[in-house]
């Protein structure tokens, strides 16, 4: 149990690197039909995003599409951008892609917080 929820206290999206950008329809999704009352951003150390280098990304993208098409291209560089988890300076990033979205409720962006956990530790750091 972290935070001191209990269960179905609170929904969890879970998706590569705790990154926010493919999080965020299903945040308007659930919003538009159960209000958000917050949104928690937590990531941690040792996430296998973080072991992922852009190398391998731009690889992935080129063998497995034409990689001069702009949605290749594009695809490309949200991976490396928004999936690849950069320890707390992604939770920070992060917060800050919340605030630009003009489609979430602006109490719930400026609500929203964010955590660090380190999985060796244990310790929980807010961001």
């Amino acid at each position: 149990m972290i935070f001191g929820l209990t269960p179905a206290e609170a929904v969890v999206i879970r998706n590569p690197g705790g990154r926010v950008w493919s999080a965020l329809p299903d945040i308007v999704a659930l919003d538009s039909r159960f209000p958000i009352t917050q949104i928690v951003i937590l990531q941690h150390t040792d996430c296998g995003t973080s072991h992922v280098t852009e190398e391998q990304v731009y690889d992935t993208v080129g063998v497995a599409t034409n990689p001069k098409d702009s949605h290749s291209l594009r695809m490309r560089d949200d991976v490396v951008k928004y999936k690849i988890s950069h320890g707390e300076e992604s939770v920070r990033e992060d917060l800050s892609l919340l605030k630009m979205q003009p489609f979430l409720r602006k109490d719930l962006v400026e609500s929203a917080i964010g955590f660090w956990l380190d999985t060796f530790s244990g310790l929980v750091t807010t961001v």
